[in-house]
């Protein structure tokens, strides 16, 4: 896929490990708490309603 807000069509070689960081930081809270949270910024807030509807 082409970027196209750049003259040439190209991405920020910074852009695709930012995917990758996200994913885990997810998997790693729902691997603790049991909470999946798909939003981002990840925040305790959201993470604390997840856990008392678990209950």
């Amino acid at each position: 896929m082409t970027n196209t807000a750049q003259p040439d069509g190209v991405e920020g070689i910074g852009e695709i490990g930012i995917v990758g960081a996200a994913a885990a930081v997810a998997n790693a809270v729902h691997h603790a708490c049991g909470v999946r949270d798909c939003n981002l910024p990840f925040r305790l807030d959201r993470v604390l309603d997840g856990l008392q509807h678990q209950a």
